[in-house]
């Protein structure tokens, strides 16, 4: 039984030395998941009924800085009242493509956090608007910026969940634009959950080298003997 567990031990600890010696350099990966967006600052009241998806492709150039390309269909509802005081469903749909810079600060661990930010540009579709002067079509550019955390679940996929906050640069992505409205801007959330898969990956990292600066003496030979007499004494003791 001690052997077993010690065993055990050796295996686990070698596991984790493996995993950890396997974080590279740099690395290209691809992404998928869901989004579940949200007006934020807007002139309607915001619902809850939205949906949304991405995909991503990205380049991480070190283990700390990385540059990701996404693109994401978003559907963002909200409400507002007429002239007879009836509310008005409004929904925004938004073809977006954003490009970011993140940035990682465990690169190191498993679970690791890291920030973002970039400039999002899209195709936003109004439906029942207010602001009847407004296109129902139209281009829409955005400064994002946000934060995340990434899981790793094997040497080549990752669990990311992430927040951003999207500012657009007017006040048309409601379909609402207030009377006497000065430079507005309206903003929305997206929360995303997805997965990662890495490919590409150049050398192992050094920084993330658990027995960097060790050194470990080859030249002397192992007395096998003294290993095999150390075994049979842990099983008679057992």
């Amino acid at each position: 039984m001690k052997i077993f567990l010690i065993m055990l031990a050796l295996v686990l600890i070698i596991g984790s030395t493996v995993s950890q010696a396997q974080i590279p350099t740099d690395s290209w990966s691809l992404g998928f998941g869901a989004s579940y967006p949200r007006f934020s600052s807007v002139n309607i009241q915001p619902l809850n009924k939205n949906i949304g998806g991405f995909l991503s492709l990205q380049r991480n150039f070190s283990e700390n800085v990385g540059l990701r390309f996404k693109v994401g269909y978003s559907e963002v509802e909200g409400q507002w009242i007429n002239s007879s005081n009836v509310p008005i469903l409004e929904s925004t749909g938004f073809l977006s493509g954003d490009l970011d810079v993140l940035y990682y600060f465990a690169p190191c661990s498993s679970l690791s956090p890291y920030l973002f930010g970039g400039l999002e540009i899209g195709y936003r579709t109004l439906n029942n608007y207010q602001t009847t002067s407004l296109d129902h079509n139209e281009t829409e550019t955005a400064l994002s910026i946000g934060g995340g955390v990434e899981y790793k679940v094997s040497p080549n996929w990752k669990i990311m969940a992430e927040y951003g906050y999207h500012q657009t640069f007017n006040s048309e992505f409601d379909g609402t634009v207030s009377p006497g409205e000065i430079n507005g801007k309206d903003a929305y959330m997206t929360l995303n959950v997805g997965m990662q898969y890495s490919f590409g990956q150049g050398k192992p990292s050094k920084i993330c080298e658990p027995c960097q600066g060790i050194t470990a003496a080859v030249n002397e030979p192992v007395d096998y003997n003294k290993i095999e007499e150390m075994i049979i004494s842990i099983s008679l003791r057992s």
